[in-house]
């Protein structure tokens, strides 16, 4: 999953092609975002917590050793080496606790992933329309100037064959000065709103995007936001019910190899144990 992510992040950040649709900003823009990075490494880490909590181990499990013999009195040989293993057991009732913990947290990064992805597709989808309106008043304005020099320009040659006054033809140039200013200040903030579209997605704006645009929830119950809340709602409720099922002493599974002998003339007896202490 890791290695698809890198793979993604690297065609998005050597690839600068137009985005066709919405969707496609989309994703791009999800790939670039601090969400989107972290969203599989967060996936990874509520799945691995989630397959931990169906487990009946508890905790880690611990060796120990042990060595005896009778050489500080008497000396007759006597040796006993010991190797234990211990595997702390989970309890049902914690065990069960511990599912409903890890479903609940998995649930918690769906849901919030869901929510930064509809606000991430809100941005988007601003900042292609305020492109686009940008977009707009700047044709809009460079057709006002292009009006406003035909304008000037046929009002000096009338002005030059004595056909109108020189006022009139004074009062078109300074329109057409002031409609020129105008285009400038609508060109330079297209060119900011189409700045601001790439640096959210990473892709030029493309001249005609198709209205195809993730899917946006618009009942206020199915609200991905609000299912977050309900999410971490629910694992704290989880957390806690948890906390009341995990005891302090668990049991645990123990597996001991002995290996002794009484006397130096006997041979060694190797002995198994296996036993599971249940604490009262």
């Amino acid at each position: 999953m890791r290695r698809l992510y890198c793979a993604l992040a690297l065609v998005a950040a050597v690839a600068p092609v137009q985005a066709q649709t919405l969707r496609d900003a989309f994703d791009a823009a999800w790939l670039r975002s601090a969400a989107g990075r972290a969203d599989f490494a967060r996936a990874d880490e509520a799945g691995a917590r989630r397959s931990a909590a169906r487990t009946w181990v508890r905790e880690s499990p611990w060796v120990g050793a042990s060595y005896k013999t009778d050489r500080i009195d008497r000396n007759r040989g006597t040796h006993e080496y010991a190797v234990e293993l211990g595997v702390p057991l989970a309890v049902p009732s914690e065990r069960r606790a511990n599912i409903v913990l890890g479903d609940a947290e998995a649930t918690v990064v769906d849901r919030q992933r869901a929510a930064a992805r509809l606000q991430l597709a809100g941005e988007v989808r601003d900042a292609y329309w305020a492109a686009q309106l940008a977009r707009g008043e700047r044709e809009l304005a460079a057709q006002r100037a292009d009006e406003a020099r035909q304008l000037a320009a046929d009002l000096a040659r009338r002005l030059q064959a004595g056909e109108t006054s020189r006022v009139d033809a004074n009062q078109a140039r300074g329109a057409q000065l002031a409609a020129e200013a105008l285009l400038r200040s609508a060109q330079l903030e297209e060119q900011r709103a189409a700045a601001a579209f790439q640096q959210l997605t990473g892709l030029p704006l493309a001249t005609a995007v198709a209205e195809s645009q993730p899917n946006a929830s618009t009942e206020l119950d199915d609200h991905p936001a609000l299912a977050a809340v309900r999410a971490d709602a629910a694992a704290s409720r989880a957390r806690a019910e948890r906390a009341a099922q995990v005891r302090r002493s668990t049991p645990e599974l123990i597996i001991a190899m002995t290996r002794e002998r009484g006397d130096i003339g006997e041979s060694y007896g190797n002995t198994l144990r296996v036993g599971v202490p249940v604490p009262l």
